[in-house]
């Protein structure tokens, strides 16, 4: 069966891991293969790597150094801009990858937490793409919308960057529908 923790770094599950961890895992803990699992789903990804939060828009937060309170020490910082770094690298090798084997593209969609609350991740991403021809308007991507589709790219962009509001109860009603009801 496929992994649920494949993929990216997520909030709380590992992403993609040499699967040898896995096993190492299993052998250390005293928990066996169901702690190995737990850790790999419930205590990785953004939260493992900072061990402070599983939101990445905490961790930009802490990141900027304007939190007070938990999370605002020096080390806590360098912790949530390592969980940061490593997700904004993660996902710009995934983009890499899929460009790779699906050439041109007709946009690059941001969606999600991402692409609606985090135009400092947008622009990081961004930036490692522009050899590629990607080019972001820092204003429109900075603004706040509420529309369901917002372009942010700039006029000399080689490929549309848009964000785009998801709605994935509406979708799951309507397939739900589509299963109950084909016509």
């Amino acid at each position: 069966a496929p992994s649920t923790t494949a993929g990216l770094v997520m909030s709380t599950r590992s992403g993609d891991v040499d699967p040898m961890i896995r096993l190492q895992l299993a052998d250390r803990l005293s928990g066996g293969t169901g702690e190995a699992r737990q850790i790999l789903n419930r205590n990785s990804g953004l939260l493992g790597l900072s061990g402070l939060s599983s939101d990445i828009r905490d961790l930009l937060t802490i990141a900027r150094g304007t939190q007070t309170g938990v999370g605002s020490s020096d080390r806590s910082r360098q912790r949530a801009m390592l969980a940061v770094r490593v997700y904004v690298h993660r996902l710009t090798s995934a983009i890499g990858a899929m460009l790779a084997v699906a050439g041109p593209i007709d946009a690059l969609v941001f969606t999600d937490d991402i692409g609606l609350t985090c135009p400092e991740v947008r622009e990081q991403v961004c930036e490692r793409l522009q050899h590629l021809g990607f080019r972001l308007d820092p204003v429109a991507n900075r603004a706040r919308g509420v529309q369901d589709v917002v372009p942010l790219h700039a006029s000399e962009s080689a490929t549309p960057i848009l964000a785009v509001r998801n709605d994935e109860d509406r979708v799951i009603a309507q397939e739900g529908l589509l299963l109950i009801d084909p016509r």
